[in-house]
């Protein structure tokens, strides 16, 4: 190992530590998220040009979507992105968060592009809200309203139900 490498990984390991996290392998979290995770071509909202807007399959902030760039060749990351989807993702984010206002009245909206779990080309949309909300008969509380989104509670669950009516909900008002 390179001095550089081995000082990175030190570093690494130490922000991990200090937010609680445990580094795993990217390998391993995919083939876990696979076995986990909802059919997201079902979670789809809406299909633009160069985008499109999914449902997040943990509702714990209630209506996160996210937007994922349908062509990537040459792409490496967010900000290499061309002029055109540049606009139409903030055309995206206006429509999505205009929709969220008028569905669930969040008090503020959190916008998060890190990939670091998944390779694509993709930004979260995460509204924040004060006060706990309701929809399809369920409570939605933002356990961390005034600090960052993460770490969120993964073991929030919905049944598929209530999923498709937040995803139809959102796309009614698209």
């Amino acid at each position: 190992m390179t001095y550089y490498f081995k000082t990175t990984w030190i570093a690494l390991l130490s922000i991990f530590s200090i937010i609680g996290m445990t580094p795993i392998r990217a390998e391993v979290f995919q083939e876990q998220k696979k076995e986990d995770s909802v059919d997201y071509r079902q979670m789809k909202i809406k299909s633009y040009q160069h985008w499109d807007l999914y449902l997040h399959e943990n509702q714990g902030y209630l209506g996160r979507t996210f937007v994922q760039l349908k062509k990537e060749e040459g792409i490496d990351d967010f900000l290499s992105i061309g002029k055109e989807a540049q606009d139409e993702f903030f055309k995206i984010g206006q429509e999505v968060k205009i929709a969220l206002k008028t569905l669930f009245q969040p008090d503020k909206m959190n916008y998060a592009a890190l990939s670091n779990t998944s390779p694509k080309i993709h930004v979260h949309l995460i509204p924040r809200y004060q006060k706990p909300r309701e929809f399809a008969g369920l409570v939605f509380k933002d356990a961390r309203w005034g600090q960052n989104y993460a770490p969120y509670d993964k073991s929030f669950t919905v049944d598929q139900d209530v999923l498709f009516q937040i995803r139809d909900a959102i796309k009614e008002k698209l």
